[in-house]
């Protein structure tokens, strides 16, 4: 799934904790980080790819903001699965022989 994918970089969970309090335009992200332009936008460009972080462009700089409706869905998922208990089934002996 492209959104665990961009979830499994360190810097892109610390921009959504960031994203979570308010909408941060790309300045504020840099000075945050430390890193180079280039690489904000790469960080940007998968997580917006994933749909969970949307920008628009204000003036020179995109401010980003959550896309609540993706994190909801994946929240969504995560209760789904987190309520499926273990099958008490009996082990199931495959056929197949080398």
């Amino acid at each position: 799934m492209q959104k665990f994918k961009a979830l499994a970089d360190d810097t892109r969970v610390e921009i959504i904790n960031m994203l979570t309090t308010c909408n941060l335009c790309a300045c504020q992200l840099l000075d945050h980080f430390h890193i180079s332009q280039a690489t904000l936008s790469y960080h940007m460009k998968i997580l917006q790819e994933a749909k969970l972080v949307t920008g628009y462009k204000d003036g020179y700089w995109t401010r980003y903001h959550l896309n609540v409706e993706e994190f909801s869905s994946i929240s969504t998922w995560i209760d789904a699965v987190s309520v499926v208990k273990e099958r008490k089934s009996p082990l199931i002996q495959c056929q197949k022989r080398d």
